[in-house]
């Protein structure tokens, strides 16, 4: 393990990981937009090309160094003197620019650059996986028209009958099937099922225009049995 850890260090190997860049990326991503929503994929690569040039790539150098260092003193009569350091500066001037030609600018170009990019086109591809999805609910009806259109499918028998027996389960089937919240979809469901006179002006309201909404969905369907069965229904509650 230990070796492993060398050569990954010598040959700049681990900041061009795949897996790491896809971590990196997502860490440092969810960080800033935690500490400033909306925070853009623009920050984000910036961010990570400066942690790049100025933290990987000074640590990677720092360790060449350490390590020549420790290589001179220990299979070396080399001392830790004053013309030691010398020459360690001298080195380290001139080998740091071939470092940079030869593998820090290649790596950040070929290598991180374009694997950094495509780790972030996941964040990219999320806001316009969701618009078609948010799309679609600005559309659907309200949970109390779906529930109503519900009890028309079933007293015209295209539903399995839960008017009278609708629980938990059944709830949860209908989620399956129409995306509602079952827990609202039981309240509008006993909502219908209680006493129409003690409903507030405000949920009279709700229920005028979710009958409307189910009205106008039986008539895009031509749902002659659905438009009949809402009509008694609306008689039924509202008289």
């Amino acid at each position: 393990m230990n070796m492993l850890r060398v050569r990954t260090l010598i040959i700049f190997e681990f900041p061009l990981q795949p897996a790491f860049i896809g971590k990196l990326s997502s860490t440092t991503h969810e960080y800033y937009n935690r500490k400033s929503p909306g925070w853009s994929l623009t920050g984000t690569y910036r961010k990570i090309v400066l942690k790049y040039w100025y933290g990987y790539v000074p640590w990677h150098f720092a360790g060449i160094l350490v390590l020549a260092v420790l290589g001179a003193l220990l299979f070396t009569d080399a001392s830790l003197n004053q013309f030691f350091l010398g020459g360690l500066l001298i080195a380290g001037s001139i080998s740091f620019p071939v470092l940079l030609a030869a593998v820090y600018w290649p790596y950040f170009y070929g290598d991180f650059v374009p694997r950094l990019k495509t780790a972030l086109t996941v964040y990219d591809t999320k806001p316009q996986e969701q618009l078609p999805a948010a799309k679609c609910r600005s559309h659907q009806m309200t949970n109390l028209a779906l529930a109503i259109a519900c009890q028309i499918f079933s007293e015209t028998g295209k539903f399995p009958s839960f008017h009278h027996r609708c629980n938990q389960k059944t709830a949860d089937a209908l989620k399956k099937l129409m995306g509602m919240d079952s827990i609202e979809f039981l309240k509008k469901t006993r909502l219908l099922q209680g006493d129409p006179t003690k409903l507030s002006p405000n949920q009279l309201t709700w229920m005028e225009k979710a009958i409307g909404e189910v009205q106008q969905f039986f008539e895009e369907l031509k749902f002659k049995e659905g438009i009949a069965a809402l009509k008694k229904f609306t008689v039924k509650y509202w008289v």
